[in-house]
C-alpha cells in the first residue's frame, strides 16, 4: 500500500524527496546505499519512468520523468541510517495521466 499517490503528466518531471529523520531518529545522514525500486501495473520490475536519485544528509530525492499514459508505478524509497543501519521506507503511487485536469503538471 502506497504512502502516497501523485499524478503526473507523461511529459512532466517530478521530484519525489523522503525525508527519513523522523523515522530514523538516531542517525543523523543516510547511506550511500540507500535506493529506490520501480514496479509497475502488472506487479514487475519496470523500466516505464526515469529515475535519478539523490541523496542530501536525511532525504533521499528522486527526479522522476517519463511514463506511460494511463500505467500506475509504485516507487519504493529505502533509506538506510548510518549510525542504526535501520531501513526507513516509503512508497509512492504514480499515476501517468495526460487529462487529469490539476495535478503535478
Amino acid at each position: 500500500m502506497a504512502n502516497e499517490v501523485v499524478y503526473k503528466h507523461p511529459n512532466s518531471n517530478i521530484t519525489l524527496s523522503f525525508d527519513a529523520s523522523e523515522d530514523l531518529p538516531v542517525d543523523s545522514a543516510i547511506t550511500a546505499g540507500s535506493t529506490y525500486s520501480l514496479l509497475g501495473s502488472d506487479g514487475l520490475t519496470s523500466t516505464g519512468l526515469t529515475i535519478t536519485a539523490s541523496q542530501s544528509v536525511m532525504t533521499l530525492s528522486l527526479a522522476v520523468s517519463g511514463g506511460t499514459e494511463g500505467e500506475d508505478y509504485l516507487v519504493t524509497q529505502k533509506a538506510i541510517g548510518t549510525t542504526s543501519s535501520k531501513t526507513a521506507v516509503k512508497v509512492t503511487e504514480v499515476r501517468v495521466r495526460s487529462n487529469r485536469g490539476f495535478g503535478n503538471y
